[in-house]
């Protein structure tokens, strides 16, 4: 299990926001043409 996935199981409350947030950083990424390793 990801941390992310236990994240979202814990607070499903933010789940929308973590997605949101997750998009936004692959575009950004995807812009720079670069690899991002979290």
């Amino acid at each position: 299990m990801n941390v992310l996935q236990r994240f979202l199981t814990f607070n499903s409350r933010g789940a929308v926001e973590i997605i949101r947030l997750a998009w936004l950083l692959q575009r950004l990424i995807k812009q720079k043409g670069g690899i991002a390793v979290i």
